[in-house]
């Protein structure tokens, strides 16, 4: 999920929180050095949308 996003704002506000989002916004010359920022950033962040089991856990309630 790390990404460097090319727009002024977004609309996935919780990865920049954990800081796997990083804002180049739309000037081509902070493109690498948003790249960079994240592929130094270690991987022990949490996911902020779970554990990717949701669709498990539906099927578990409405079948049983």
């Amino acid at each position: 999920m790390p990404c460097v996003t090319l727009r002024d704002n977004t609309e996935r506000t919780e990865t920049t929180l954990v800081g796997v989002n990083v804002f180049a916004r739309v000037d081509p010359g902070k493109l690498m050095g948003g790249a960079w920022v994240i592929i130094g950033r270690g991987r022990d962040w949490e996911n902020p949308f779970g554990d990717g089991r949701a669709g498990e856990r539906i099927v578990s309630i409405t079948i049983g």
